[in-house]
């Protein structure tokens, strides 16, 4: 299984809120062997379904490589979750 995380706090939005309304192209790209099956990203807005780990299933390109290209928010903390598909 395969789960990022990364974090920073903002206590001036308690770091869930974005802080921008403009969106940025994004583009995510997992590598591992022991990755397969279906991939899923999720975060803290809505093009990162909102923590549903089922939300926005990851493009597998070749084997043990997974892509998504996302437009996102800037927010105050950077979080997101790569979750394998049996979560």
């Amino acid at each position: 299984m395969a789960i990022l995380k990364a974090k920073k706090e903002d206590k001036s939005s308690h770091g869930h809120d974005p802080i921008t309304k403009e969106t940025y192209p994004v583009h995510i790209e997992l590598k591992g062997k022991s990755l397969s099956g279906d991939v899923y990203v999720t975060g803290n807005q809505d093009a990162l379904a909102n923590w549903n780990p089922m939300g926005v299933m990851m493009k597998q390109i070749i084997d043990f490589t997974y892509t998504i290209d996302l437009n996102l928010r800037l927010v105050s903390i950077k979080a997101y979750c790569i979750l394998p598909g049996n979560c």
